[in-house]
This record gives C-alpha cells, structure tokens and sequence, in this order.
C-alpha cells in the first residue's frame, strides 16, 4: 500500500485494558495485532492507549476520566473511529459514542469484517453470517434504548419497543434458517468424511495461527508429492485470515507412503466465542485427524503466544488426545541458526521453501504415524493378487517379494488389516 493511499484510509485509535498482573508486553503484543486487524478492514491506526485495570469498565470500558481526556483530543486529530481490543456489549457503545461523538467498534468487529470479506463458498458465507447474527443480537439493545422511550402511555409499547422486538424475532429467524442450511451441508461433509475413512489413509491436520504458513506448507507438500500433478494448489498470501476453506489434498511421499492433508482455517488470540461455535463444523473436522502439525511463525517475536493461543483452542475442541508436531516455520527468515537451539524446544524447524526441510518433516510424520500402525507380513498364493491393491489401500506397502508360489507383502497397515488375518505371517508394534 502506497504512503498515499494509507494517508486517505479512515483514522482510527486503539484501546486497550490489561489486568494489573499482567506485563505491559503482553497487551502491547495484543495491540499490535489489533492495529493489524484494523489496517486489514481499512483503517489507518493514529494512536494506540491503554490502561491497567483489574477488568474492563463496565460502561465506559477504559475508566471514565482516561475517556474524557482522549475524547478531547479526537477532534483535534481529525479521528473518526474508536476500535476497542476487547469485546463490548451494547451499554459500553451507546455510552462511548454518546461522550466521544465518534464511531465505536471492537476487535471482534473486526474479525467479523475480515472473515466476511474472506468468506468464498457457501458454507464460510453461512458460516460468518451467523456469527454476524449472534454478535448482534445482544448489543440490539443499544439501538432500542432511545427508541423505547418513545411509549404510548403507561402499561403500552411504544413504536421504540416494538422496533427491537421485531429485530430480534427477524435475527433469530434468519439464524434459524441458517442453521438449518449448515445442517444441510454437514450431512453432505459427514458422507465425504465417510468416503475418505474408507481410504484407511491416515489424516494429518495443519494449524497454527492465521498467517504462519499453513497453506504454504501444504503446497511445498504438494511439490513433493508423487502425484503433484493431480494435486491443485492452495491459495495464499500474506495477510490475516487469507482463506476460510478446508482444503484436503491426497500426499504421496518419494517411498510411496501416503497419508491425507488437511489444512484449516487459523487461529487468532481471543478468537470470539460465537466465530468458533459457527465454524464448529469446520473445526471438528480437525477432531478426526491421527496427527496435528501446529504450524508456528518462528520468525515472529510472538510465537510463543501464538503457540500457547492455539493449544488453547485445541483444548476447546478437544484435541488433546492428538500426537501434535510443533512446526517452527520461516527458519530462513530468522537471522540466528535455528538449529543452534534445537534442542532447547521440541519443535521441527523448518522453511517451506527448503524441499529437503519438508522430506526431513514427512519422516518425522511417518515416524508417528507408524507408532499408531500396525507392522505386518502377509503371504498369499498368485491367484489373490488383488489383495495387493487391497493393502494399498489401507496401509503403506514397503516390501514385495515374489517368491515361487506366492507373494509375500511387508508393511505398516491400520485397523483395517484384520480383515487381511488369514493371510497374516507375523505381526507386531
């Protein structure tokens, strides 16, 4: 973006409250992110505040006296907006509006307006729109407040009170609606899921924080794949939240071993509780992987809180049962040799760009995998040759001997090779 064009964006200012335990560079972290928020919805950040409070005033948000001064200085500056790091509901609007006289949002508005403008097929459109319905919801009041003051006498409604009521049974209709539609599309998702269990192929999950290179990481998997040419690309860029979708893509390593990909959507810190309820369906599909990469910017001076923020949200999904790789990306990007401190983290580091960085992660992954597998040898005369094709297909094949009467198969298979017991010669972890 060009000085100039930057210059003509609305201008805004951040606030933001910490807890008095707290250190001052954690809310410092958090508003860096906001203002990247905030630039990413088209708003140029002035200033940024904060204050150390045990919680957030109920009102006023920031205490009243620290509001007062700042609105003093909004005009001065030529200050439209005011984006708040922290949720607010409907009172905490009316009342920073009314004494600043300038537009109030908050981060989860923020969040809102990214997904809703990242938002493609129609699944991530419902999605959004009903996390926009649940965020709206409680903060109608707000707008009923003046108008509900418009009674027609004692004991009677007045034109205000109706007004609300009617936004409200309007929202929660269209919410019915909308979930009605997304239990459609979870029918549909259920059977795919179905369809690919059926592979027997393990499934191996990709997330992290949004922006730390999940979706370029499985398009360097896709670069090394045996079938890359039948593997579309996944898009990317750099920016926050650059893709909403689910995207699975079919790896075949050099050796042949195969597993499923799956890359979601990223993570963020106070991710709203309405966004992860609406993608729920998205998320679960993470819940049926047998292994996580938790994809970390290593080169960002906040990975650890990235890395502790998407932890989180796994715990929220219940995921903990899960073997996770931790995946430092971006080692090219940091200036001291990561391997020099390798040993003092149980991450992989690694850069997308680097084939051999990622060959080195698809041994660390089939290593995991294979403890979750099953090691066998099968024996079987020339006539049952298709159960060849059959072990492909639930397992990773990495001997064949064709001997004089029968062919004798070595591999790691999964649950699926006890349909294959009579021809099993020696199993075993």
């Amino acid at each position: 973006m060009s000085a100039e064009k930057y210059l003509q964006d609305p201008a805004c200012i951040l606030l933001g409250v910490y807890k008095r335990e707290l250190e001052s560079y954690q809310i410092w972290d958090e508003m860096e992110e906001l203002q990247s928020l905030a630039e990413s919805c088209g708003y140029r950040v002035v200033d940024k505040r904060t204050q150390k409070r045990q919680n957030p005033h109920p009102v006023s948000y920031i205490g009243r006296g620290k509001l007062t001064e700042i609105a003093g200085e909004l005009k001065a500056q030529e200050i439209h907006t005011i984006i708040c790091n922290d949720p607010l509901n409907a009172l905490q609007i009316q009342h920073i509006e009314e004494l600043t006289g300038v537009e109030v949002l908050d981060r989860f508005h923020l969040i809102l307006t990214i997904f809703s403008k990242r938002a493609h097929n129609l699944e991530g459109k419902l999605q959004v729109r009903l996390a926009e319905l649940q965020y709206q919801l409680p903060r109608l009041r707000g707008k009923g407040i003046d108008m509900s003051r418009q009674r027609g006498g004692i004991g009677t409604r007045g034109p205000g009170e109706m007004k609300l009521e009617q936004d409200r049974r309007h929202i929660k209709q269209e919410m019915t609606r909308i979930n009605e539609r997304l239990k459609k599309i979870q029918i549909q998702n259920r059977t795919r899921r179905k369809k690919r269990s059926m592979s027997s192929k393990p499934l191996v999950a990709l997330v992290g924080y949004t922006n730390a290179g999940k979706s370029s990481l499985m398009n360097a998997f896709i670069n090394i794949s045996l079938n890359k040419q039948d593997q579309k690309k996944v898009y990317y860029a750099d920016q926050i939240f650059s893709s909403l979708e689910v995207n699975f893509r079919n790896i075949v390593l050099p050796d042949k071993y195969e597993f499923l990909l799956l890359d979601t959507v990223g993570f963020i810190k106070k991710l709203p509780h309405e966004l992860v309820e609406a993608f729920h369906s998205t998320l679960n599909e993470i819940t049926y992987a047998d292994l996580i990469i938790n994809v970390i910017d290593g080169s960002s001076v906040h990975k650890e809180m990235h890395e502790e923020t998407t932890r989180q949200i796994l715990s929220r999904l219940k995921c903990q049962h899960i073997p996770i790789i931790n995946v430092m990306n971006k080692r090219d990007l940091v200036a001291i040799n990561p391997v020099k401190f390798q040993n003092k983290s149980t991450a992989c580091w690694i850069s997308t760009r680097n084939d051999d960085d990622i060959l080195m992660l698809s041994e660390k992954i089939k290593e995991i995998l294979s403890e979750q597998a099953v090691e066998a040898t099968l024996e079987f005369p020339y006539n049952r040759f298709y159960l060849l094709e059959q072990l492909y297909k639930v397992g990773y094949v990495s001997q064949i001997l064709y001997q004089e009467k029968s062919i004798i198969v070595k591999g790691l298979f999964g649950k699926e090779i006890k349909d294959f017991t009579k021809w099993i010669v020696k199993s075993g972890k």
